[in-house]
């Protein structure tokens, strides 16, 4: 494979340079040594959930998906210490920015070398953004929440809105608390979108393909 095609600016912005400032990142809060906090209601939960609890009806925790991720990582890693989790943490941050670069580069906002440092400033925010350690699932969740409302406006079809009303689902598995974020700005959202071509029955596919996409997403 050629260098300069792995070393383009769009992999460049999209690939190497989250992978090396969230890996920086976690080797530099490994070496610092940063006490636990929260950490360890997310750890015990995760272990709990390996063994069989459930949280919000064996135990009063977070909402299950973060539980899933890192119980996941745990298996994966084959063990429960907390660098498996804070592992977890960091693959959801990386995910997350990943996702959000790449729709920054496909909404045509990577031209020049100033834009690339722009980005790069961009995710130092974003790192920034992401601590402590224990909110990180938090804030990648608003990120993927981010780019699929823009991902939406972009294109406002039947089949987006379906899918749009999945990730909200999804979400709520994440944070309820995300999952009516997700709710209430997919309603001020619809407002505006349909309104440039609005139509009865579209609107009504629309919002019913996304009503029927957050039930199948939280189920």
């Amino acid at each position: 494979m050629n260098v300069a095609v792995v070393l383009s600016q769009k992999n460049r912005v999209l690939l190497l340079y989250p992978l090396l400032l969230i890996a920086g990142l976690f080797l530099w809060h490994g070496m610092t040594g940063f006490s636990l906090r929260d950490e360890g209601y997310l750890w015990y939960g995760a272990k709990a959930f390996l063994a069989g609890d459930f949280t919000l009806r064996d135990y009063s925790g977070y909402d299950p998906g973060r539980y899933f991720l890192v119980a996941g990582t745990m298996i994966l890693m084959g063990d429960t210490g907390v660098l498996a989790m804070r592992l977890a943490a960091m693959l959801s941050q990386l995910g997350a920015s990943i996702l959000l670069m790449r729709w920054i580069i496909r909404a045509g906002m990577i031209r020049n070398v100033r834009d690339e440092l722009i980005a790069v400033c961009f995710l130092c925010v974003l790192c920034l953004w992401m601590f402590p350690r224990h909110k990180i699932f938090d804030i990648s969740t608003s990120m993927v929440l981010v780019v699929l409302f823009s991902w939406f406006v972009s294109n406002v079809t039947v089949r987006r809105s379906l899918l749009v009303g999945i990730g909200i689902g999804l979400v709520a598995i994440m944070g309820r608390n995300h999952g009516v974020y997700g709710l209430l700005s997919m309603g001020l959202l619809l407002p505006v979108v349909l309104f440039h071509d609005f139509t009865s029955a579209r609107a009504v596919r629309i919002i019913g393909s996304g009503i029927i996409g957050v039930v199948v997403g939280f189920v």
